[in-house]
C-alpha cells in the first residue's frame, strides 16, 4: 500500500522513496506512514528532516510543518523542490 525509504546519516534524516499506490490513495495512509516517521525520528534526536517532493506535493508535505528550501529542479522530467523540517 505504502513503502517509504528512511536514510539517517548523523543528525539529518532524509526521505526517499515515498509513495502510496494509486488505489490506496487519499485514503490518509501516507499522512499516517509520514507521521509514524515523524514520531520515530524526533524520538532518535534528529535535528533536520528533509525530502526532495514533486512540486505537486507541496502542499502535502507543508500540512506536516515542511518547508521549501531553495530553489525548484528538474529531476527525470518532472519538477522537484527540497523541503527541510526543523526538529530542534
Amino acid at each position: 500500500m505504502c513503502v517509504a525509504s528512511l536514510f539517517i546519516n548523523k543528525n539529518e534524516a532524509r526521505l526517499r522513496k515515498f509513495a502510496t499506490l494509486p488505489s490506496y490513495q487519499n485514503q490518509g495512509l501516507g499522512s499516517e506512514l509520514l507521521q509514524h516517521i515523524l514520531s520515530d525520528v524526533k524520538k532518535r534526536n534528529i535535528e533536520k528532516f528533509w525530502l526532495d517532493a514533486r512540486e505537486t506535493a507541496v502542499p502535502f508535505y507543508r500540512r506536516f510543518g515542511l518547508t521549501v528550501e531553495g530553489e525548484p529542479f528538474l529531476k527525470h522530467h518532472l519538477t522537484y523542490v527540497k523541503m527541510v523540517l526543523s526538529l530542534r
